[in-house]
């Protein structure tokens, strides 16, 4: 039997065949998508964040090739335009460069290899919707079912409030004041914290701030065993709880170690933005 392809194989299947089933026709140009957002499962999402920079460069060469392929293919159509006198449409993508942006599955409906394709034409600002267009649903390694083709809505809150409450954490930051609840399907997941840039930009709890918050500052897990939360400095300008610093990394290039937060806590980024945290379960699962 054949290896199942890897993730990035498919990803590059996936995204030209995209391209191709967004191109709409307008007058005499067909306009091809030049937007991309790629959700992925967790355990996808994880594994590849590292390398998003290398895979969307790989992802663009691809695309470019897809829309020279379709170019040439048009160039053939004019020997038939001879015969019908129609001349062939020209392939044109929407804007100028190619936008392609990742995201965690924030409705926790994929897992494992899965990942989900949506492209449109332009790249207006993003609302907190998906962009509209053609979706293409991938599995990679997994014979599970794939989700449909529902419209996925990247909100972070809602993500971290699905199952029952484990924690309530409440903040303001330049967009105002917010209430997240971390529900218990992160039970074994880390928590991300940090200041977001743009609407390309994910975090579970998202620091809309032009202070010295950083974009990965700190992280949140839950431990299962002692039914607690911890909370890691990731951070060049640190993090404090119930005023002491939380343990900064002795490698400027790794995380800090992991330290206890009490039931109910005050974290501080940066000096910048507070965090008043308060544990609501879990603690009697232990």
């Amino acid at each position: 039997m054949a290896a199942p392809p890897s993730f990035i194989d498919a990803l590059l299947d996936e995204t030209a065949r995209a391209l191709v089933a967004s191109a709409t026709p307008a007058h005499d140009v067909v306009l091809v998508p030049s937007r991309f957002t790629v959700v992925l499962s967790y355990d996808l999402y994880a594994e590849h964040e590292a390398i998003f920079p290398f895979i969307r460069d790989q992802v663009g060469r691809r695309l470019d090739a897809e829309l020279e392929a379709l170019r040439e293919s048009r160039d053939r159509g004019w020997r038939k335009w001879f015969r019908s006198r129609r001349p062939p449409m020209s392939y044109e993508r929407g804007h100028d460069d190619w936008s392609i942006r990742f995201a965690q599955d924030p409705e926790g409906r994929l897992s494992g290899g899965q990942f989900q394709v949506y492209a449109a034409l332009s790249v207006e600002p993003e609302t907190e919707a998906l962009p509209g267009g053609a979706l293409a649903t991938r599995m990679v390694a997994s014979d599970a079912a794939a989700p449909g083709g529902a419209q996925t809505v990247l909100n972070p809150s809602a993500a971290l409030a699905k199952g029952d409450p484990l924690a309530v954490v409440r903040y303001t930051d330049d967009d105002g004041e917010h209430e997240l609840t971390i529900g218990d399907t992160y039970r074994q997941r880390v928590i991300k914290v940090g200041r977001v840039v743009g609407p390309d930009d994910w975090r579970d709890i998202p620091i809309s701030v032009e202070a010295d918050v950083s974009r990965d500052h700190a992280r949140l897990r839950f431990d299962e065993g002692a039914g607690r939360f911890e909370i890691q400095d990731r951070s060049q300008f640190g993090t404090t709880l119930d005023g002491e610093p939380v343990p900064p990394a002795s490698d400027p290039h790794a995380p800090g170690e992991w330290v206890v937060v009490p039931p109910d806590a005050e974290i501080v980024l940066a000096g910048a933005v507070t965090l008043y945290f308060r544990q609501v379960g879990g603690r009697g699962d232990a």
